[in-house]
């Protein structure tokens, strides 16, 4: 079987590696520049699925026109998580944020989310949300889990 190495794996993977169970571990490459993306009766190579032109999947007038490439995607998910990660970065000045207050303040704002739910929130529709799972969750009910879960 395949399971990619993410935390909700966590212990399939310490049981694997801790009780000396005679499996075979291999890296699960979920994404991939040869990887095939398939939608809408389009396939194309993840690394050509940007130069094809603005709209590869045919799914303008379905989506917001801003989400029509895998890239978009990526940029619109960094863009909505960006304000919860820079809570762990460093400021301006340089200075290192003090981790147990970031995760406290982490939790105070997303403890009810799932990343559909905070992407809602922040105003998107659930359509949008939906393509921006398939062409980032890569697998189904990915944005169903905590926000605190999603990368």
């Amino acid at each position: 079987m395949r399971f990619p190495d993410m935390p909700f794996m966590k212990r399939t993977f310490d049981l694997a590696r801790n009780k000396g169970l005679p499996v075979k571990l291999i890296p699960y490459i979920s994404n991939s520049q040869n990887s095939l993306l398939f939608f809408n009766n389009v396939g194309i190579k993840s690394q050509d699925s940007d130069s094809t032109g603005g709209d590869p999947f045919n799914v303008s007038g379905h989506v917001d026109p801003s989400l029509t490439s895998p890239a978009a995607v990526s940029r619109k998910v960094a863009d909505v998580i960006r304000p919860l990660r820079n809570l762990f970065t460093a400021d301006s000045s340089g200075n290192q944020p003090d981790i147990t207050a970031a995760m406290a303040q982490l939790f105070k704002k997303t403890d009810t989310f799932s990343m559909r739910s905070y992407m809602f929130q922040g105003g998107m529709k659930g359509r949008d949300i939906n393509w921006c799972q398939t062409l980032d969750g890569g697998y189904t009910g990915g944005y169903d889990r905590a926000l605190t879960e999603s990368k």
